[in-house]
């Protein structure tokens, strides 16, 4: 199991953002280096990336608040 993590160093203050949607469902196959979810911070977005291939189990909703290095799903 990988862990998709937000990276810490993906914007400057430290400040949280909202997690904006998720691009694949709970259980698709994705493969690494997919796009598979979008943070929204201020009028930001940032695209996270599939660490690794396999299937995705998101952890945390579309609209709820996520900090800087926290894990929002993982790849099993």
């Amino acid at each position: 199991m990988t862990a998709i993590v937000v990276p810490a160093d993906l914007w400057d203050d430290g400040s949280s953002a909202v997690l904006g949607t998720w691009l694949f469902s709970d259980g698709e196959q994705v493969r690494e280096g997919t796009v598979v979810a979008e943070v929204m911070r201020d009028k930001a977005s940032y695209e996270i990336a599939a660490p690794a291939s396999g299937t995705l189990r998101t952890h945390v909703a579309e609209d709820d608040e996520i900090a800087l290095g926290s894990a929002i799903g993982t790849i099993e």
